[in-house]
């Protein structure tokens, strides 16, 4: 009878031992399964509020590329005298900023090659010979309709500014240049720095060279490589990818082309995750012995 009863304690040991630590894997999986449902949900926010943030900017450089006063000027350009048409110019682009309370509005001509601000002609660029120049050829090449390029503002002081360029034709499809307006960096920093304190994560959003376009700290933007985004993607559209023992949550953002990259710190399961399971799996162990 001893023999007997020592030998089912030690099947109920087991027993015990093995619920224990089913009950600490199914904690454990909880607890990763919330981590990966939570910057799912951070990435969706920020989503969310940049997207919001550039919308009405891409809105308005569409309707000026297609307003037909604008359209005019372009195609009529020869017709007015340089002092005509950089007043006119001026006035139509000082309008556009305030009334959409813009950092910077600018048409560039594909006839003359000026670069038109509500300043007047802030340059004549040279795709050739300035590098600062390169993007006009890269937009007009690519034949988009809109594009967002990330660069320093020379109207205003060299400040980082996201411009949208939008393209400018004539009812035939025939290139006539570049208008559009500029975003401040400032205000999108501000959107990314709430959410970064908030959730302490780090976010940036990236081309698809992986370059970072937006980071709160202004010295990595265009100058810092993060992550190779071909990736996979998970079934809810994220993916997730585990990146030097953190977690790292990527989404692509169509309207913008680009990538929202959140970075957070590795989801660890700890001692106060598992000690409720673990608990309950000594004292029914405890409550054996005793019967």
């Amino acid at each position: 009878m001893g023999k007997k009863k020592n030998a089912l304690m030690l099947i109920s040991v087991i027993s015990m031992v093995i619920f224990m630590c089913v009950c600490i894997m199914q904690t454990a999986q909880r607890k990763l399964g919330s981590g990966q449902s939570e910057y799912a949900l951070i990435t969706s926010s920020v989503y969310e509020s940049v997207q919001s943030e550039l919308q009405k900017p891409i809105f308005i450089s569409m309707s000026m590329a297609n307003d037909t006063f604008l359209t005019e000027m372009m195609e009529n350009e020869e017709s007015y005298s340089e002092t005509e048409m950089v007043d006119k110019m001026a006035a139509y682009l000082t309008k556009q900023k305030e009334v959409f309370d813009a950092q910077t509005a600018f048409v560039i001509s594909e006839n003359t090659q000026r670069y038109y601000s509500y300043d007047g002609i802030n340059k004549v660029i040279d795709t050739k010979n300035d590098a600062h120049d390169v993007w006009y050829s890269i937009f007009k090449n690519s034949r988009k309709a809109y594009d967002l390029d990330v660069d320093k503002d020379e109207v205003n002081g060299n400040c980082w500014t996201v411009f949208v360029n939008a393209r400018i034709e004539d009812e035939n499809q025939h290139f006539l240049g570049v208008c559009g307006i500029g975003v401040s960096m400032e205000k999108l920093q501000e959107i990314i720095k709430d959410y970064e304190e908030k959730n302490d994560v780090k976010i940036n959003f990236i081309n698809s060279e992986g370059v970072v376009q937006i980071d709160t700290d202004s010295v990595n933007i265009e100058n810092a490589y993060l992550y190779d985004v071909q990736y996979g993607k998970d079934k809810d559209g994220y993916a997730y990818v585990n990146k030097d023992g953190d977690y790292v949550v990527m989404r692509y953002v169509d309207s913008l082309n680009w990538y929202l990259v959140i970075h957070g710190e590795k989801i660890t399961v700890t001692w106060e995750n598992i000690a409720p399971a673990f608990l309950i799996g000594l004292f029914l162990i405890a409550i054996n012995f005793v019967t």
